[in-house]
């Protein structure tokens, strides 16, 4: 573990070269989130990084376009710039958190309902 909080936490799984940020139920403001995305974008680029995995599906605080616009511009191209080559995240098992956000997979970003799909993907 490279990272806790009472907010996520952060391992880099050196086998499959993966940076998996878990975010917790405890997540209930914009800032706390923003904070843990930033630690995740910092480890990333720290380590040279290859393949991101988001796991949303405890979170319950609603993700809202203005959040998602802010992750896209802080977290998600900064990453992909630096050298991130996927990243996958887990959607939220609570319906409401993401029924804002435009779940736009690309070549190099998606959006899967478990785990299992979404590490399938990284490899």
């Amino acid at each position: 573990m490279i990272h806790k909080s009472k907010h996520s936490t952060i391992d880099h799984e050196k086998d499959s070269g993966i940076i998996v940020l878990h975010l917790k139920d405890s997540i209930s403001d914009d800032s706390a989130l923003k904070s843990e995305l930033l630690h995740l974008a910092s480890h990333a680029q720290n380590l040279g990084i290859k393949k991101v995995l988001i796991k949303n599906e405890d979170l319950g605080h609603p993700i809202s376009a203005d959040l998602q616009q802010w992750a896209k511009l802080s977290i998600e191209l900064p990453l992909l710039a630096g050298g991130v080559d996927k990243i996958a995240i887990v959607t939220s098992k609570n319906a409401r958190v993401f029924s804002l956000v435009h779940a736009g997979d690309s070549v190099r970003k998606k959006y899967f309902p478990s785990e299992a799909a979404a590490r399938k993907w990284l490899k």
